[in-house]
């Protein structure tokens, strides 16, 4: 069984070490979201061919719009854009943002499957 991820933070630490996890046991990645490192997100997008990506500073949304327009992944920013990566419904895990505690009480009250 393929397990999908939806990864919050995958250009921290954290979250890169989770991508390594996921290219070394043949996860599929459906949904990334970062703050505004578009040049690795622009990688990780490449290389795991996400359907949504989403990036929480707007003028980064847009730079990584023009940079990915060739793929089909589709772009989202803001709050909302992570709150829906987060509840992203053929996804199985969802790695934390390093910022919890800063999350609006919608995103904390996403259903998290645990498998």
């Amino acid at each position: 069984m393929i397990k999908n991820i939806s990864l919050l933070g995958s250009t921290g630490s954290i979250g890169t070490q989770t991508l390594e996890v996921a290219r070394m046991h043949g996860f599929s990645i459906c949904a990334l979201a970062a703050h505004s490192n578009v040049k690795l997100l622009e990688e990780q997008i490449r290389e795991f061919r996400p359907a949504l990506a989403a990036v929480f500073d707007e003028h980064a949304a847009q730079d990584l719009k023009d940079r990915v327009r060739d793929l089909p992944v589709r772009v989202v920013s803001g709050m909302d854009g992570l709150c829906e990566a987060a509840s992203c419904r053929r996804c199985s895990n969802i790695s934390p943002l390093r910022g919890r505690p800063f999350l609006p009480k919608r995103m904390l009250r996403l259903p998290i499957k645990k498998r």
